[in-house]
């Protein structure tokens, strides 16, 4: 099978980006294509010309690029058997792409991912059903004094935390207010708990919940920072299975399919479904006794057999801030330690964010060596970190 991988961000086709999304970016990139590549495929990455030097450790065939659009990515995808996309779905992007790609795609039809993309309508349809979603309330100064803070502002298509704002009080959401686009956002109450998510995969009948996964997330400012997986989780619901009946909902949707959650006390919210590759996967990857991508294609192409994963050991992977001279992280040495895609510098040749993974047998032994190998890398003249 020949197989061309392309990310959006990473081949230069989404031109406006910055150092802590190309490190997502970057991250996902690499852990799907390695695993493609050690299934044997004839894979092949699009990768823009400047970011040749932080792809090492990237297998297949690399493909450079300089200026890339439609037109160059159509000419390159007729000569594979398919090709698997990661792109956001905000301004319509992931559903663009797979539209005007010919060929056969190892991802979901755009119908299916229009299904889900659109949180608002996402909600209506999960909550009519009896799943636990957010509350959501008007956007106008009456409803907001009337709800309970604080409150998230968020796109209603959307990747992430990207545009999202917590407000807590009633001047600062009417300074959001009064720039606020109506039209894509949505006001939601704000569910403390705990960020997680569960990554599956789907043939539209079959569906294996892989992992769930803990999620970093930061609101002030707003950021996703990684995770570890598997999360032991501290109630008794058995969310694999709550997975697989939001999934019955979607039938359409193959493939890959991650599903943002926020567990809070007894109940499990519903935030987000993506129908994409998301960084979990990294950890995913790493702690799994299967390749994922195996599972990923099988589910694509309608040949998903019942599995029950095990784990060979437990995955930590911190987005983390490097500031001064950036390439000194690949020096710091520490056992089960690996600097998985190195600080890319956009905005600052002297700051950029890198995903640093780690294993051990427990979340906590990996966690401990994520630490000190922070601590290591902070000792380095010239190497400032930030976890």
């Amino acid at each position: 099978m020949k197989l061309l991988v392309f990310e959006a961000l990473t081949s230069g086709y989404i031109r406006n980006r910055d150092s802590s999304i190309m490190a997502e970016a970057l991250a996902m990139l690499k852990a799907v294509v390695n695993d493609f590549y050690k299934m044997g495929l004839d894979v092949s990455v699009v990768i823009n010309k400047e970011l040749l030097g932080y792809s090492y450790g990237l297998q297949g065939n690399i493909i450079k690029v300089d200026k890339l659009d439609i037109s160059i990515l159509k000419r390159l995808a007729i000569r594979f058997d398919y090709t698997y996309i990661i792109a956001p779905e905000a301004d319509g992007i992931y559903s663009n792409l797979l539209s005007n790609l010919e060929g056969l795609h190892l991802n979901p039809e755009v119908d299916a991912i229009n299904q889900v993309i659109n949180k608002e309508k996402l909600y209506n349809n999960l909550r009519s059903k009896g799943f636990y979603v957010p509350s959501e309330y008007p956007i106008d100064n009456e409803s907001f004094s009337k709800s309970v803070s604080p409150l998230i502002i968020k796109p209603k298509i959307g990747i992430g935390c990207e545009g999202m704002r917590l407000v807590t009080y009633l001047d600062q959401f009417k300074d959001n207010l009064s720039s606020l686009d109506t039209e894509n956002f949505i006001i939601q109450e704000f569910i403390p708990g705990i960020p997680s998510s569960i990554s599956l995969v789907t043939d539209g009948s079959t569906v294996i919940p892989l992992s769930i996964n803990r999620q970093f997330i930061r609101y002030r400012p707003p950021g996703y920072f990684g995770g570890y997986t598997p999360l032991d989780l501290p109630i008794e619901i058995n969310i694999f299975k709550l997975s697989e009946k939001i999934m019955r909902l979607y039938p359409q949707l193959k493939g890959y399919v991650g599903i943002d959650l926020v567990i809070s006390n007894d109940k499990v919210y519903i935030m987000e479904i993506n129908p994409r590759l998301t960084v979990s996967y990294v950890g995913l990857s790493h702690i799994i006794d299967i390749n994922p991508a195996k599972l990923i294609i099988n589910a694509s192409i309608n040949k998903l057999d019942h599995y029950v994963p095990r784990y060979i050991k437990s995955a930590y992977f911190h987005k983390t801030r490097v500031e001064g001279n950036l390439m000194l992280i690949n020096k710091v040495g520490y056992r089960d330690i690996e600097v998985f895609t190195p600080p890319i510098p956009i905005e600052n040749k002297r700051l950029g964010f890198s995903f640093i993974l780690s294993t051990g047998e427990t979340v906590e032994e990996a966690k401990l060596k994520y630490v000190k190998f922070i601590e290591k890398a902070n000792a380095v003249s010239g190497l400032k970190t930030h976890p």
